[in-house]
């Protein structure tokens, strides 16, 4: 009898242990001026899912906002992964946003490890966005050149193939948890189109390791990968604004570093630090990162799962991430 209670104690304990790193609650839907549509799309042979947000404010030739989930996740959860905050701010602001659905939960981006459905099966990913800009910028009389992606993980990286294969799809993308591969990791980073590029790190990030090399898990490769600033380089000397090699942190527009404390204290967890190659330019490329945070899309809407690392507490990655964006359009003026 003792020996079962003490079996089913740990059990318990388990159970407690494996529901406390899992577990994540949903937040509420706000409640907004928003029509939620789900439709599909005919791509080829295939219907595409997707979630379209249109606000009742909405005006002819505003931005359109593609919003791409991580792998084994999915349009529906990449509403609350973002704490619901780009709906927020397309009912106050007036723009659409749209979540696309991988195939079978994934995305075939340009990494040559992985072993997601979409890459083993040959899906043309590029195809199926570039159908949906179209059909949504023309059904919502959408700006063309304001159509910008957001990416998480699996998302971001098919966000680089987008700006390798189909770099006019997009005036910008924002990235978070995905240092750009290595060539030996892939099959199609090829950039040479300058584009604005802000990318969102975590310093414990275990799936996406900070300081570059090999990513993923044992079960789930993912290849090698630079650092992130490395990454920030790379895109920043595409876009023509990044400093001698002896000095990566110079920025050439500027004539000095830029690199500013966003939250938090200096070096403490949680805390997020910007770096910008090309600030003032019409190709800037910002690196945010959070100090000790993990493979997340850091907002205060929303927490992650304990598992996949900690967020930060007073960064909103999709609020910069549109506020990045209304600068771009303010330079153009």
């Amino acid at each position: 009898m003792l020996i079962a209670i003490g079996v089913i104690g740990g059990l318990a304990i388990v159970a407690l242990v494996g529901w406390f790193v899992i577990y994540a609650p949903k937040p509420p839907e706000p409640t907004l001026d928003n029509e939620v549509s789900r439709a599909s799309i005919k791509v080829g042979d295939m219907n595409r899912d997707y979630i379209a947000v249109v606000p009742a404010n909405l005006s002819p030739g505003a931005p359109l906002w593609v919003v791409l989930h991580g792998a084994s996740s999915n349009a529906e959860d990449m509403r609350f992964i973002t704490g619901y905050q780009f709906e927020e701010l397309a009912a106050r602001e007036g723009f659409v946003v749209v979540y696309p659905a991988g195939y079978k939960h994934s995305w075939h981006d340009c990494r040559t490890a992985t072993k997601y459905a979409a890459r083993a099966e040959g899906i043309d990913d590029v195809a199926f966005l570039n159908a949906l800009v179209t059909d949504l910028t023309q059904k919502h009389g959408l700006d063309t050149e304001r159509v910008y992606g957001f990416g998480y993980s699996n998302g971001a990286h098919m966000l680089y193939k987008m700006l390798a294969q189909s770099p006019h799809t997009f005036a910008a993308i924002v990235a978070n948890a995905a240092n750009m591969s290595e060539p030996s990791s892939s099959d199609c980073i090829n950039l040479s189109i300058p584009k604005p590029v802000m990318l969102v790190e975590g310093t414990k990030d275990s799936l996406n390791p900070f300081a570059g090399g090999r990513a993923g898990s044992r079960g789930n490769p993912l290849g090698e990968v630079k650092s992130a600033i490395d990454s920030a380089i790379a895109f920043a000397r595409v876009n023509g604004v990044a400093g001698p090699a002896s000095d990566p942190g110079i920025n050439s527009v500027e004539g000095a570093p830029v690199r500013t404390l966003v939250a938090g204290i200096e070096g403490k967890r949680r805390s997020v630090v910007l770096k910008e190659f090309g600030a003032g330019s019409g190709v800037p490329v910002r690196l945010y990162t959070v100090k000790g945070g993990g493979h997340v899309v850091p907002n205060t809407g929303y927490r992650a799962p304990r598992i996949m690392g900690r967020s930060s507490k007073n960064f909103d990655a999709p609020i910069a991430a549109w506020e990045f964006t209304e600068e771009l359009t303010r330079s153009k003026k």
